[in-house]
């Protein structure tokens, strides 16, 4: 049985440096520390891409740093893109406590995971202050987006997110099940298809001071006064949550991924800077 081969690309200090590693991943933070990434440089990143990794379970596991006096978390990563990982059921297995994590996240794209449930927790969700845009894609299980956790968070505040996309989400039952004031004071692109079991958007007040309307498709618009209503109403016009209506894809992508599939080849790209 050949194994999967994971190639990594590093740029530190005008250096490149490869790496193929032939063995099934679980946890990519684990497999970049075990095959010979130091924690500074990991604290470095910028933009890390996983695709096609069928044994994936988890993206990071950042248990016991906490507590060892780090203030942050990947700081200075703003590109995250997680695609086609069936078992990728979460995360972290252990969220950070004490820590900031994301906090400079500008851009998350997650598709085809569809083992997972919920994405992030209220607390998480409160690090994503510089968020530009989310886009979630074909993940069959995901409920929620942002799921309830045990610490009370009153307010959460997306200040920069402009953009949100939600498609072919089967599952998908609100962004939060959380009762939280949420607040988007720069949302202005909201897109939606294939999400038959969304009714409301979140238990919460929403506060979109710059939405005027929710795209369905590149052309057709939906709006109904404000996000929940909108929503709401959404969920009654059937045909566009039938599988013969839902668009099809960009096709650069699903061609780039076509390709990939043939060829059997699993894809970790990290891009960091020295």
């Amino acid at each position: 049985m050949k194994h999967p081969i994971v190639s990594a690309q590093l740029e530190y200090q005008n250096r490149c440096l490869m790496t193929d590693w032939r063995s099934c991943i679980s946890c990519v933070w684990v497999t970049l520390t075990r095959y010979g990434m130091k924690y500074f440089q990991l604290q470095k990143l910028e933009k890390l891409t996983v695709e096609c990794c069928n044994s994936l379970e988890e993206v990071f596991d950042f248990e016991g740093l906490g507590e060892d006096g780090h203030a942050a978390l990947l700081p200075q990563l703003s590109e995250l893109v997680l695609t086609q990982l069936p078992g990728f059921v979460r995360m972290w297995k252990k969220e950070p406590a004490r820590i900031a994590v994301f906090q400079n996240l500008r851009s998350l794209q997650i598709i085809r995971c569809n083992s997972l449930v919920n994405l992030f927790s209220l607390s998480t969700a409160r690090n994503l202050e510089q968020l530009r845009t989310l886009k979630i894609f074909k993940c069959e299980l995901m409920e929620v987006v942002i799921a309830e956790d045990e610490k009370p968070e009153d307010k959460i505040v997306f200040p920069q997110l402009k953009c949100l996309i939600l498609k072919h989400l089967p599952s998908l039952t609100c962004f939060s099940s959380a009762s939280n004031y949420f607040a988007w004071p720069s949302l202005d692109t909201v897109r939606v298809k294939g999400i038959p079991k969304m009714e409301t958007f979140a238990r919460g007040y929403q506060s979109t001071p710059e939405l005027k309307t929710i795209y369905v498709t590149f052309l057709e618009k939906f709006w109904t006064g404000d996000l929940d209503s909108t929503i709401k109403n959404l969920s009654k016009r059937t045909e566009i949550h039938t599988p013969e209506n839902l668009e099809k894809e960009d096709e650069s992508y699903e061609t780039r991924k076509n390709i990939q599939n043939d060829m059997g080849m699993p894809n970790l790209l990290i891009s960091t800077q020295g």
